[in-house]
């Protein structure tokens, strides 16, 4: 009965020990997350007003990291890619929206699928095992490269300045106000298979706040305010909000909690950069094709 008593005993204090073991964890991570962003705040904020090749450089950072997440993220899955071919593609890409020289990424685009299939090919692999190299190494391009490249372009155009802080208002407001909504009124889940912690709610109230805020800051620069530009900002809303929900759909089928590369963080805190421009990918293919339908943006095809 002693030993019994004392098994109890010890075991209770185990249980009421954990939580207090895993509050400095959690209160440390925050103070991580919130110390990094008003670290990198003011310098987004800075090199937006520059534009030109001070925007540029640090969203062409931003990508080559997140498309190098992305490949080791598939060759823990097994799917084997050429990060290198993939990565040397993704700059001549932004490269080609930053000169607005199309034919610096048709030529990347093209050069990278021949010359990775003709690689693997040559090697003696299999038909299959060399469409599967050249197809996960093409699809780091078309998902993060591209998108990214868009924002080059968005800041390069009419008005870039007021366009490109509207794109920021959309995306991280609808982050912003989903995540706070969500925690004090989300009951309903919206896609538990893909992110558990997202609910319907949160994802309305994001909705809205994304459509909303970003017209301030088009109003602010004397931008018109047209029923096409506010359906044109909840479709791009409602695409970042699909892009977070994708990124977590690619990261529990490459089985990984966030897409960081070990022993490479980025962003201490935050997990991965392509945790932080998932949403920003669809959003911003969304203003970007928005901007060269009504002719503020050439089309690079």
């Amino acid at each position: 009965m002693t030993t019994i008593t004392k098994s109890k005993e010890l075991d209770s204090q185990r249980l009421d020990d954990t939580p207090t073991a895993q509050k400095p964890r959690k209160l440390s991570n925050l103070f991580v997350r919130f110390f990094t962003g008003m670290v990198i705040l003011p310098f987004i904020i800075i090199v937006i007003f520059l534009g030109g090749w001070f925007t540029t450089v640090p969203l062409g950072f931003l990508m080559l990291v997140g498309i190098l997440e992305f490949y080791h993220m598939e060759k823990k899955r097994g799917l084997q890619n050429n990060a290198i071919l993939g990565f040397i593609a993704a700059t001549l890409v932004m490269l080609g929206f930053h000169y607005q020289q199309p034919i610096l990424w048709q030529v990347a685009v093209i050069t990278l699928i021949i010359t990775t299939f003709t690689l693997e090919f040559g090697r003696g692999r299999v038909l299959k095992d060399s469409l599967q190299r050249t197809l996960t190494t093409v699809g780091g391009i078309f998902y993060i490269a591209f998108p990214m490249s868009f924002l080059v372009a968005i800041r390069a155009s009419d008005s870039g300045l007021h366009w490109f802080f509207a794109f920021i208002y959309c995306t991280w407001g609808a982050d912003t106000f989903a995540y706070l909504i969500g925690n004090m009124m989300g009951k309903t889940k919206l896609a538990p298979n893909f992110s558990p912690g997202k609910t319907v709610e949160g994802a309305i109230g994001g909705l809205i706040a994304g459509a909303l805020l970003p017209l301030s800051v088009l109003y602010q620069g004397q931008i018109a305010i047209t029923l096409p530009i506010i359906i044109m900002f909840i479709c791009a809303t409602f695409a970042a909000i699909l892009g977070d929900l994708f990124e977590s759909g690619v990261k529990r089928f490459f089985g990984v909690k966030d897409s960081h590369i070990p022993s490479f963080d980025v962003l201490p805190g935050h997990g991965g950069v392509l945790d932080r421009i998932d949403s920003t990918l669809g959003s911003a293919t969304i203003i970007y094709a928005f901007l060269v339908l009504i002719g503020h943006i050439p089309l690079l095809i």
